[in-house]
């Protein structure tokens, strides 16, 4: 398995706002999860005093991998499907 690290967190709100809303992805080494692995992923996305947290069973399989990113996949499709029905009532 390459060794391969993506971190990034987006703001929701423009930087003015007092709102925290964000979007943070995370892959690579961590000491945290999964000791004898050490690679974790987690995808977070935070509104206000709500998050929702997608996190694996564990990144150090293939088909932990490939499950995750099915997740991740099936969650922008979602996301554009109702970004399209939201673009529509405006």
């Amino acid at each position: 398995m390459v060794e391969m690290t993506f971190k990034e967190r987006t703001e929701l709100n423009p930087s003015d706002s007092a709102f925290t809303g964000n979007v943070m992805a995370f892959y690579g080494k961590s000491p945290a999860y999964f000791k004898s692995c050490k690679i974790d992923a987690v995808l977070t996305i935070s509104d206000c005093h709500s998050s929702v947290r997608l996190h694996p069973e564990g990144m150090c399989k293939k088909k932990h991998r490939k499950d995750y990113y099915k997740k991740i996949k099936t969650l922008r499709k979602a996301i554009e499907k109702y970004e399209n029905f939201l673009k529509g009532t405006i």
